[in-house]
């Protein structure tokens, strides 16, 4: 266990230099790491959490590095010392890509829906304030506003994965523009 720190610094040396393929590598080695003790998974949350974020920014089409990402992030929502910093680092930006307007924005909208989903069905319950209060909205607004196919299927499973978790937080927010589907939503979904 000694020389695990070194080598997760070497592999995410490796990883930022080399190709997809490289990185896909790492990240699966990473995955598989973080599931070997909680106490290491923590003490390196944080490299990793960033690592998860420069991936899912640089990479959020690419259809082989996105689930390594929700892999990460599953694993990182897991342990009760990751998760909180997890969530408080990317869901600002998820709902930063969640509340864009533009129309060529359809792929990593579906990929942050993923990743949002993922996150959501991995946290501890109740969930986070950001989660309730931030991204639960841009979910709403994104399912609202959207005529891709792809980012309405997400944002349903999404929107599907919060009424699953945390049906009594989701019907205790109040969404001042349409209420009346939003509670229909939930008790269909429930």
């Amino acid at each position: 266990m000694e020389v695990l720190p070194a080598g997760i610094d070497s592999l995410l040396a490796l990883g930022a230099t080399q190709s997809v393929e490289v990185l896909s590598t790492v990240l699966i080695t990473v995955i598989g790491i973080l599931e070997l003790d909680e106490r290491f998974t923590a003490s390196i949350g944080q490299k990793i959490t960033t690592l998860a974020i420069a991936c899912f920014v640089k990479f959020n089409g690419d259809p082989v590095i996105c689930p390594h990402i929700e892999d990460i992030v599953r694993a990182l929502c897991k342990n009760s010392e990751c998760v909180a910093a997890l969530q408080e680092r990317l869901t600002p930006t998820l709902v930063s890509i969640l509340n864009n307007e533009e129309d060529s924005m359809g792929g990593p909208q579906g990929e942050s829906l993923d990743l949002l989903t993922a996150i959501v069905r991995a946290s501890p319950i109740p969930l986070n304030n950001i989660l309730i209060q931030d991204a639960f909205p841009a979910v709403i607004h994104r399912f609202n506003k959207s005529e891709d196919h792809t980012v309405l299927q997400n944002s349903g499973e999404c929107l599907r994965a919060f009424t699953s978790v945390a049906p009594a937080q989701v019907i205790a927010y109040r969404y001042i523009f349409q209420p009346i589907k939003l509670v229909n939503f939930v008790c269909v979904n429930t």
